[in-house]
């Protein structure tokens, strides 16, 4: 039996036709077991630890994920899987000169990720000065931004269209830090992209698998999920150029030491496929 938990649903499926193919049992968990902000539903959550504990194998999209179940069951037969295009955010460069201090929330516009108050950071850094933020379209909240940018008379927000990864690309490479001030996130694929393009993180410590990540490699902050000390430490931190450049880069070198296609290539020739008995193809 494979367990695929919180990666990226068009690799689950690649998996899935695999698995069928070779009659192994899959299954795909995402964030159906918990609610709306991230408590977890008491039965469903249950069958969910049960069901991992007896995995053969199981993928997980963080680091912390992977540290996470290690440590619980006291096996490392967790597959680490992130998407294959990640070697294409290393190359973009940060323009630090820039007028704008620019921020991208790429999440998906429902109530865990906490669009509002991606909206109330940047409405406090706009006070003092010019800000930009690009926002995810997609997610039955969109109403509800729409309201407050009226509300509030927004002129800073940039609605993104994203009908597939890749079409964040671009705005990666143009946002200085990617930011989350979620109720709840289990840390996502578009965070390990948005390091890879050298986006310090700002995240709430409602995020859950990233914190020894960020702690060790110095990408970002953790902070309570209080939206002043959110903006003030994102000025803090774009003030200080040298600080930002050095978060830029360290963002960079823990993706290709941990992330890049030829990191996950060895880890899978060397651990996956040997214990599983396939081929890499």
């Amino acid at each position: 039996m494979v367990i695929s938990q919180g990666v990226n649903l068009l690799s689950a499926r690649k998996a899935l036709n695999y698995c069928n193919k070779k009659n192994i049992h899959f299954s795909i968990w995402n964030e159906i077991w918990r609610d709306k902000k991230g408590t977890p539903r008491k039965n469903l959550s249950r069958i969910y630890a049960y069901a991992f504990k007896r995995a053969n194998s199981r993928f997980s999209a963080s680091i912390e994920g992977k540290r996470f179940w290690r440590d619980l069951y006291k096996q490392d037969t967790l597959l680490y899987q992130v998407p294959g295009n990640i070697d294409q955010y290393l190359p973009h460069k940060k323009n630090h000169d820039s007028n704008v201090l620019t921020l991208l929330f790429g999440h998906r516009l429902i109530e865990q990720y906490n669009p509002v108050g991606a909206v109330e950071v940047a409405s406090i850094i706009a006070k003092s000065r010019p800000v930009k933020l690009f926002m995810n379209a997609s997610g039955h909240l969109r109403a509800t931004i729409d309201s407050l940018i009226a509300q509030k008379n927004i002129d800073f927000l940039e609605f993104i269209d994203v009908t597939s990864l890749s079409d964040l690309g671009g705005y990666y490479e143009a946002s200085h830090f990617s930011i989350s001030p979620c109720f709840y996130s289990q840390g996502n694929i578009g965070t390990n992209e948005a390091l890879a393009s050298g986006c310090p993180i700002i995240i709430s410590d409602n995020v859950r698998y990233h914190d020894r990540q960020i702690e060790e490699a110095d990408v970002g902050c953790i902070l309570p999920l209080n939206y002043d000390l959110f903006a003030e430490k994102i000025i803090e931190i774009y003030d200080n150029k040298s600080l930002y450049l050095e978060m830029s880069q360290n963002s960079k070198v823990l993706v290709k030491n941990t992330l890049s296609n030829s990191v996950l290539l060895k880890y899978y020739d060397e651990c996956v496929f040997c214990h599983m008995g396939v081929g890499r193809k």
